[in-house]
């Protein structure tokens, strides 16, 4: 008959203990070379048996340390007779199955802290398994007072305008390394906790940390905890700047005029923004030797090259939302006209075209 299904879907890897399968091996091979045995009448009357046994009791603790667990639980009944018990171990994601022929059992080399869960199957003489156990689900007595080693290598992987994402390399413990902490290291040297990782993928050994200002400079270290509950020494600071917000404004530069030796130019500032612009000063660079001879639209407020700033006059000082004001200039220059660069609306970059 097939094993029936753990409790609480817990079907994962399943691993038998090796002593058993060498003996099911030795017994499979003897059978091969002697052929089929004649059976005694117990054992004729065992082959013909198709009903299970009994449903086992809830498996309970007889004894525990840190590391191992005596198990009892009420025995199981059959028509013909019990020949043994199966006790099924799950931990993490994977289950191991051991044998005992009595309703008892010790196991050993678990871990301290360690969250186990167990139940049992009976079987009888003709291989008939019963109905599994209600499950026992028991946590190790702690033992563990050894943190990890402190995370290594941590570095950012990805850099944005309001996040990063963290990676580094695992921590090492003596039992099982449970899951990481990602902390800010604020101005006055407090730490503030941002985000965490578990010590397996899919997500592991890294984190994203978000809520962060644009063009900001962070400071963060990772530490390591044990399912003990002991925490690794943190990892070497690492100090990273997001990337500067999008541009909030857009200026477009035209030359609309041209004769020799000087042209005729027009700027549009665009709000790209969220809010009202009110009250503006821009700024921008000429790379060549030009000269601003006349300016519309604008105060001037340094005109000499290579940097130019000019500001909003009475009537054009607020800008709506996804509205634009121009202003025009007309410019001489005695050898080489390239275009501006790095407009700059009150002190932030702007996008440019033209």
């Amino acid at each position: 008959m097939s094993m029936p299904q753990p409790p609480h879907h817990c079907r994962r890897w399943i691993r038998r203990d090796p002593n058993r399968t060498r003996r099911q091996l030795g017994v499979a091979v003897a059978a091969a070379l002697l052929g089929p045995p004649l059976l005694p009448a117990s054992a004729a009357l065992a082959a013909a048996d198709t009903v299970p046994p009994t449903t086992p009791g809830t498996p309970t603790v007889a004894a525990i340390s840190t590391t191992d667990v005596t198990l009892v639980w009420t025995a199981a009944t059959d028509d013909v007779g019990v020949t043994g018990y199966e006790v099924a171990r799950l931990h993490t994601d994977y289950i191991v199955i051991s044998t005992t022929p009595d309703n008892e059992i010790t196991i050993d080399g678990l871990g301290p802290s360690q969250t186990y869960q167990f139940w049992v199957y009976a079987l009888d003489a003709a291989g008939n398994r019963s109905p599994a156990s209600p499950s026992l689900r028991l946590t190790m007595p702690p033992g563990d007072d050894q943190p990890p080693t402190a995370p290594t290598a941590l570095t950012a992987t990805t850099i944005g305008t309001d996040s990063v994402t963290l990676r580094w390399q695992p921590s090492a413990d003596n039992v099982y390394v449970a899951w990481y902490e990602v902390l800010r290291i604020n101005p006055d040297g407090s730490t503030t906790p941002v985000a965490t990782a578990p010590q397996h993928p899919p997500t592991g050994p890294t984190a994203r940390v978000g809520a962060l200002q644009p063009q900001t400079a962070y400071t963060f270290v990772v530490r390591a905890h044990d399912d003990a509950g002991n925490t690794s020494p943190p990892s070497e600071p690492l100090t990273v700047r997001t990337l500067p917000a999008a541009p909030d404004c857009k200026v477009s530069y035209q030359v609309v005029n041209h004769w020799p030796g000087a042209f005729q130019a027009q700027l549009t500032i665009h709000n790209a923004g969220p809010v009202v612009i009110d009250g503006w000063t821009l700024r921008w660079t000429f790379p060549g030797d030009q000269q601003i001879s006349h300016l519309w639209g604008a105060e001037p407020i340094d005109l000499v090259p290579p940097d130019i700033t000019v500001a909003n006059t009475t009537w054009n000082s607020r800008i709506p939302v996804g509205g634009s004001v121009q202003l025009g200039f007309v410019v001489r220059y005695p050898v080489s006209n390239p275009p501006p660069t790095d407009f700059l609306l009150n002190g932030n970059r702007c996008a440019s075209s033209g």
